[in-house]
């Protein structure tokens, strides 16, 4: 499912720059190390759960805000 993880980053990239956070604060914050982070929201590696859970509660907003409607029933 590249698409979901694809739609997923494209909605934390879009309230990282809302809220002006950049990938090196979320990292320090979440306590993901900026590499890791950078290859998850690179696409080269795919985020995980626990990654999309920690970064809305850095970021101050409900997990679901980056994961579709229509993926949550399933």
């Amino acid at each position: 499912m590249t698409w979901l993880n694809d739609l997923v980053v494209r909605r934390i990239l879009a309230e990282l720059d809302r809220q002006g956070v950049t990938i090196g604060q979320l990292a320090r914050s979440t306590g993901i190390r900026v590499s890791v982070l950078n290859r998850k929201l690179t696409g080269i590696d795919r985020l995980n759960v626990d990654d999309i859970d920690s970064i809305a509660g850095v970021l101050g907003v409900p997990t679901a805000a980056f994961v579709p409607n229509e993926e949550r029933h399933q």
